[in-house]
């Protein structure tokens, strides 16, 4: 008997272990109206118990919402949508369960409503037939954030560890900024978009099926970032201040000016981000002989701090030269610095924990990222139905890079080893494109023509030290050089009809490419070349309004990344 209660009480108390494990716990939301029918498409908000806003999501077709790999035991629970109350879940607790199921019954708002003053105010997730969007300023967990705090709260997006952001589980999305390709990926566009003010952002454009008017290689998804823009007459502005504390003291700060006299407007927008970050890591790694038994340990915990510095600045002067035609010039630039210092331990142990070596590791890290664009744009309405507008872009971006390791075995006469770098890229374009628009009674007509020029420079140089010298590293080191060419047309109509939403469109692209990749005493020269055609097409469909748009898919060789590193 005492060994039956003592092997239940073993079971019980690993299941609740097991429940409380960090990052193991589920929320389950599942929405039903008054008559007992799933809502599809309601904001579901997940809090911290202090209210902060940590995820965002939308129920699917069987009104389901779910929040996976929470970490803490105690979270509220925001729910609305258009037409229904909203409602608000103060107390879910992961008490002896790992997975919480809630059953809700949404009711309608009342039809009719009498002497009742109404204020407008925007939802923080709105959805459109062909794109999700994010009101940055709707949400209070906002202020103080970066643009990349914002979209990782976003539903439908994830951001892994490495900086690579994904659109319902397909990676490879392209970020724009005001329409415009960032032409930056992985670590590089996350530090550019961690340096970016949410105060500075008025919408976030999430769209997970994009249109012929879009380049072909965003068929994975598009983000699209955009600014605030002021045209009030007179001279105004606006300043946002926030600081946060926790290990260390960071400031998130922005400030913006209009004025508008006479035919000109005058505009700047600028922000700050400035701070400290501390991560830690921890790893416990077991070995295995050939028969199972565990025969070695690795233990490996990891300190990195880092220090963060960005500016952000968007300026410009807009000209109505008549009532139908604007002229606008625009500059924007970015200066991000970020130092890391790392320090890692490895311990090789025996399999009761009994050290047999240790070997330590140090780093740093620099990196400064620049850029800089000037914008040129005319706005000409043709008549009150149509209108042709033309952009001219140059940008310029520089990124240095410089690390270093060291590496030292905790053992009599051993030697430190160490290896640095030098990474910079220099990353030059030049676009330009012209969009036409015309509404008839029943649609919209968009055709549009676009030329881009990328001209790419990567250096890689790496040197080793054997605890005497430095020799230059020839078999990683490596200078990469790219220039691309792409020209496209395309042409889609767009069209409502009641509760029903169509789309269809056309993309043409012509693109060529050159790349030298130049060698040394160690790695041979080579270079390639390549022109090729692109059609992506965006099929017929007719859907509701309220439904998800229905994916298109090219009928084309994909195109690969544009930012080339080697």
């Amino acid at each position: 008997m005492k060994k039956i209660i003592f092997l239940l009480l073993t079971v019980i108390i690993g299941l609740y272990s097991y429940a409380q494990l960090p990052g193991n716990k589920e929320i389950h939301i599942n929405l039903k109206d008054e008559n007992n029918l799933p809502v599809h498409s309601a904001t579901v908000i997940l809090l911290s118990i202090d209210s902060v806003m940590l995820k965002t999501t939308t129920t699917d077709k069987s009104g389901t919402a779910l929040f996976k790999n929470l970490d803490t035991d105690k979270y509220k629970v925001q729910i609305t949508h258009t037409g229904f109350e909203s409602v608000f879940l103060s107390a879910i607790d992961f008490k002896t369960e790992s997975v919480i199921k809630q059953d809700i019954i949404l009711k309608q708002t009342a039809a009719t409503l009498k002497d009742v003053t109404v204020t407008a105010k925007k939802q923080f997730v709105q959805f459109a037939p062909d794109k999700t969007i994010i009101n940055v300023d709707a949400g209070i967990g906002n202020a103080g954030a970066t643009v990349m705090d914002v979209l990782e709260r976003s539903p439908g997006i994830t951001v892994g560890r490495d900086g690579t952001i994904s659109m319902k589980g397909k990676p490879q999305v392209m970020v724009l900024i005001d329409g415009k390709q960032t032409q930056l990926g992985g670590a590089d566009l996350q530090a550019y978009l961690s340096g970016m003010n949410a105060s500075q952002v008025d919408v976030i454009e999430l769209i997970d099926n994009p249109g012929a008017k879009y380049d072909a290689a965003g068929n994975a998804g598009i983000i699209n970032i955009k600014t605030k823009k002021n045209r009030q007459k007179g001279f105004n502005g606006s300043l946002s201040v926030s600081l946060g504390q926790g290990i260390y003291t960071k400031n998130n700060n922005s400030f913006s000016i209009n004025y508008r006299t006479g035919k000109f407007n005058l505009y700047a927008n600028y922000g700050a981000r400035l701070g400290k970050e501390r991560m830690k890591l921890y790893a416990l790694r077991k070995y295995f002989d050939k028969n199972g038994v565990d025969s070695l340990l690795l233990e490996q915990p990891n300190v990195t701090n880092t220090k963060i510095s960005s500016h952000n600045i968007k300026t410009g002067v807009d000209f109505f030269a008549s009532e139908k035609t604007t002229l606008g010039l625009a500059f924007t630039g970015n200066l991000t610095t970020r130092n890391s210092n790392s320090l890692s331990t490895i311990d090789w142990m025996s399999p009761s924990f009994v050290i047999d070596s240790t070997i330590s590791t140090k780093g740093t890290r620099y990196s400064q990222f620049k850029r800089a664009g000037v914008n040129f744009n005319v706005n000409h309405k043709i008549n009150s139905s149509s209108e042709i507008i033309t952009d001219i872009d140059f940008i310029k971006f520089s990124i240095d890079g410089n690390q270093y390791f060291e590496t030292q075995l905790d053992a009599p006469g051993s030697i430190a080893q160490a290896t640095r770098g030098n990474i910079p890229s220099d990353l030059e374009i030049f676009t330009a494109k012209v969009d036409y628009s015309k509404k008839f009674s029943q649609f919209v007509w968009e055709a549009g023509l676009k030329t881009a020029n990328t001209k790419t420079d990567n250096l890689a140089q790496y040197y080793y030290n054997d605890g005497a010298s430095w020799y230059d590293d020839l078999s990683r080191s490596n200078h990469f050089l790219y220039d691309e060419k792409i020209h496209s047309a395309y042409s889609s109509i767009d069209a409502d009809h009641g509760k029903w939403h169509w789309q269809a469109g056309l993309r043409y692209e012509l693109t060529s490419y050159k790349a030298n990749q130049l060698g040394n005493t160690v790695v041979k020269d080579s270079s390639f070349k390549k022109t090729m055609e692109v059609y992506s097409r965006q099929p017929l469909f007719l859907l509701m309004q309220t439904a998800a748009i229905i994916s298109h898919f090219a009928l084309a060789e994909e195109l690969t990344d544009h930012n080339f590193k080697a």
